[in-house]
């Protein structure tokens, strides 16, 4: 019999929602059952759907979409790809998610948008780092923008005052994603990004291995970060209120860097409560590190993760004679 969709067409928001629903779905039905709940999951999106893994090089369409349901279905009992949190976006949506097996777990961030008729025409998903490089990111950032030939802006070192200020609590998160990246980044303003951060402000940049907690801890570490040249630039941001995510890439003295997805949540009072901020790898992995990334994703809780992305890279290396030994 043919597919049907999980829902109804309706808001990007829901679209996510269905989506993994529908993968779990698919992951627990019988063995039997499972191809016709793929295909169920597979109907949500349109037939002209691009699908941004980062992890990967270029974007994709329906075949890969097609293989990564048909891999998540096929996951063994107890792991999980499971949906932590979306925004209430209309046409685009920003979505936190968790993949897990055991004690061990990977987590990411999301951007989808639909098209008229409420099918998926496009997704975007990035999973935390495995190494967490922490401050010596910053070290290489600075370094990298001076062996780019400096700052050539978009960030000068003196700014200018933003010329109409927002009052922190009075717009929605997408609207305080786009003053903060598209005026604050670039100018002064009184109190500046943190003074729309709530005080118990959870800010997660997973290149660290811990948040950040409360404003004092996000200011300090904001002031650490500043680099003259370096800048983001905000590619897309979703049209959720309360919650929301968005895509953008770095620029290195005027050149482009690497990509990202980040989701901003707001409080009851309308101040960003929580942050998930994922970057992109610069380095696209080989097959064999990209198969060790994926299983020290959902591997058992005794296997120590860096372990299992060294050894592979060692397997790389032996075998394309790019390791130390090598001739």
């Amino acid at each position: 019999s043919s597919a049907a969709p999980l829902a109804t067409p309706g808001s990007a928001s829901s679209a996510v929602r269905d989506l993994f629903a529908g993968l779990r779905r698919a992951q627990v039905a019988p063995a039997e059952s499972r191809p016709e709940a793929a295909a169920r999951v597979r109907a949500l999106f349109a037939a002209d759907a691009i699908y941004d893994d980062l992890t990967q090089e270029g974007s994709q369409g329906a075949d890969y979409i097609a293989k990564v349901v048909d891999t998540i279905a096929g996951l063994p009992p107890g792991a999980e790809v499971a949906l932590q949190d979306v925004d209430d976006g209309s046409s685009s949506s920003g979505f936190l998610w968790r993949a897990s097996e055991g004690g061990v777990s990977v987590k990411g961030t999301g951007f989808a948008r639909v098209d008229g008729t409420g099918k998926i025409n496009y997704l975007c998903t990035l999973p935390e780092p495995l190494l967490k490089t922490g401050e010596a990111t910053t070290a290489f950032l600075r370094v990298a923008t001076a062996a780019m030939g400096g700052p050539k802006e978009p960030v000068p070192e003196v700014r200018a005052r933003v010329k109409s200020p927002k009052m922190p609590g009075k717009i929605p998160a997408n609207e305080v994603v786009r003053y903060l990246y598209q005026e604050v980044q670039y100018a002064d303003v009184e109190g500046g990004a943190v003074a729309f951060f709530s005080p118990d402000i959870v800010y997660e940049d997973t290149v660290y291995t811990a948040p950040r907690l409360g404003k004092a801890e996000v200011e300090s570490f904001f002031n650490r970060g500043s680099i003259p040249g370096f800048a983001f630039v905000v590619d897309e941001i979703s049209d959720g209120r309360s919650a929301c995510g968005f895509r953008w890439h770095a620029e290195i003295a005027g050149q482009m860097g690497p990509r990202g997805v980040t989701f901003y949540k707001l409080g009851a009072e309308g101040l960003v409560t929580y942050v998930r901020d994922i970057p992109e790898s610069t380095m696209k992995p080989p097959p064999f590190l990209r198969l060790a990334y994926t299983w020290a994703s959902l591997a058992g809780p005794l296997v120590s993760r860096r372990a299992v992305l060294a050894s592979a890279a060692a397997n790389v290396a032996e075998g394309t004679g790019q390791g130390q030994g090598g001739p």
